[in-house]
């Protein structure tokens, strides 16, 4: 593509702003669902919730890297550049390159880090879970480790990595590092999100409840499957300065791969926030003017779902505590081959008839499980 002006906005320009700030947006919604939901269950937020705020954090600043990368001729070849005089806008893109590089490393780093302490939290009664989980992290920081060395240390000096002509240096092998730091990335996504599964599928619970539960860390496939275009983008163009749609592809894919695992991230602990929203879109509707016509068992249903809204709100953490106790239990018994007793708990909904006295229940707390 010939050179705009210094202001002016390629079409691969438009294209990497409008995805990156709608998978921002997106992984903002989804944060702000999950304090919502710990403000629902009145769950403290731990430190998984605190990495994944980080993660954001660091996924908008890599988003402001791309917006100011497309300000600075993405998508216009490097000799059209260097023919219109603008050395400068190569350079900078150079320069954010390795700004990217690090933010996104960050980023994941986080995100993946905040999902393995959640995996850890629901199933930390089996141990075999808890050694696995624990290496998979480990490796998941020394790969954040050694995709920011590599940005730092693949051209040396630094400064040769955005200016080659009046500085005298050497780099190494950029395809060879950056799908060497690709494979590691997509090897430890579909570590993490296969990891939970054996437990899930052995757990007594509803068909529908554990088909949705592994349905969720399904989605986790579309976190592999950024992480992979986006290797097999740069095995591709192997960073060719005539090709302007390798640059663009890896800069959006870089850039959906941390928004959609803080989605998922999020997506593990925002059930209550769900059952809260039907609750109320429910009240909503019995208060329209037809809702006369209904049956007295429609009616009731309504009454028991306005009563799920105000208990929902008041739910306490001991009420989380017990059913985690529960769900528990019976992973322990899983470890032994055999389930001796399950604890049923429905994520999907909850009683408002209170529970029978003596049983060491809390008639305020809704039934509720994992």
């Amino acid at each position: 593509m010939p050179a705009t002006g210094p202001d002016e906005l390629t079409e691969y320009g438009v294209r990497t702003i409008v995805i990156t700030v709608v998978f921002s947006s997106l992984a903002t919604l989804a944060v702000i669902g999950r304090f919502w939901s710990r403000y629902l269950t009145a769950f403290k937020p731990a430190l998984e919730d605190y990495l994944v705020v980080a993660a954001l954090i660091v996924t908008w600043g890599y988003a402001a890297g791309n917006i100011v990368f497309s300000y600075n001729g993405l998508g216009v070849q490097a000799a059209s550049l260097i023919a219109a005089g603008r050395n400068y806008q190569l350079q900078n893109q150079l320069k954010l390159l390795i700004a990217n590089q690090v933010t996104y490393a960050i980023a994941l780093g986080l995100v993946k880090t905040s999902l393995i302490l959640s995996l850890i939290r629901i199933f930390h009664v089996s141990k075999t879970f808890r050694i696995v989980a624990y290496l998979t992290m480990t490796l998941c920081i020394c790969w954040t480790l050694q995709t920011i060395l590599i940005a730092f240390l693949i051209c040396r000096p630094i400064s040769y990595n955005w200016d080659q002509v009046n500085q005298t240096g050497s780099c190494g092998d950029l395809t060879a590092a950056y799908v060497s730091i690709g494979i590691v990335d997509v090897i430890t996504d579909i570590i993490i999100f296969i990891l939970p599964l054996p437990l899930i599928s052995r757990l007594k619970m509803r068909r529908s409840t554990r088909f949705a539960t592994m349905g969720l860390f399904a989605l986790g496939v579309f976190t592999v499957a950024a992480g992979a275009a986006r290797t097999g983008m740069i095995y591709h163009t192997r960073f060719d300065p005539t090709d302007p749609e390798g640059p663009t592809m890896n800069l959006i894919w870089a850039a959906v791969e941390p928004c959609v695992a803080i989605v998922v991230a999020s997506l593990l602990v925002t059930k209550p926030l769900f059952v809260f929203a039907s609750a109320r879109v429910s009240s909503l509707i019995s208060s329209l003017p037809y809702a006369s016509a209904w049956s007295s068992k429609g009616t009731t249903k309504d009454s028991s779902y306005n009563n799920t809204i105000g208990t929902a709100t008041t739910r306490s953490k001991a009420g989380y505590n017990k059913q985690r106790s529960d769900s528990e239990e019976e992973l322990r018994n899983l470890e032994h081959g055999k389930i001796w007793q399950t604890t049923e708990v429905h994520v999907d909904e909850c009683e408002a008839s209170p529970a029978p006295q003596g049983r060491g229940e809390n008639p305020a707390y809704p039934k509720m499980a994992v």
